[in-house]
């Protein structure tokens, strides 16, 4: 319902909790930091949310290593953080990454392989203009 600001306090509140319990580097730790910069995100303050959701890909790469599923997740939402930014080519690049660990970890014909397929024909095609490109993935998504 859009009380962003409500949510704020509690997840600031689960975040002190679960460093408190699992310390800092703890994967559970990490999707407090990140609810955190979804939220940032949600209110449109992208300068705050940028810095978290950076530090959340590299403590996943660190708790996880670098082609964990929850790295791809978290490559997903930071890609739509820099294209709300504006800033496509990076954006382009990570849900590249993404959809790459995606591939490798689920397969081809996986829910989570379409959301990444989806992401990045969104983005060639609305930002990029590479609507070629875009109805390939489009196509390989809808099977």
């Amino acid at each position: 319902q859009g009380k962003y600001s409500d949510a704020d306090p509690l997840f600031r509140r689960a975040l002190e909790i679960r460093e408190r319990a699992l310390g800092h580097d703890h994967p559970d730790t990490a999707t407090s930091w990140a609810w955190i910069g979804d939220n940032l995100k949600k209110k449109g303050d992208y300068d705050g949310a940028l810095p978290i959701l950076r530090e959340v890909v590299e403590s996943n790469e660190r708790a996880l290593g670098k082609e964990h599923p929850t790295v791809a997740s978290s490559l997903n939402n930071l890609a739509g953080l820099l294209e709300a930014q504006g800033l496509h080519t990076q954006a382009k690049r990570l849900y590249e990454r993404s959809l790459e660990i995606d591939e490798k970890v689920y397969g081809p014909d996986h829910p989570e392989v379409a959301i990444g397929l989806n992401n990045l024909a969104r983005l060639l095609s609305q930002h990029l203009g590479d609507h070629h490109q875009a109805l390939r993935l489009m196509t390989r998504c809808a099977g």
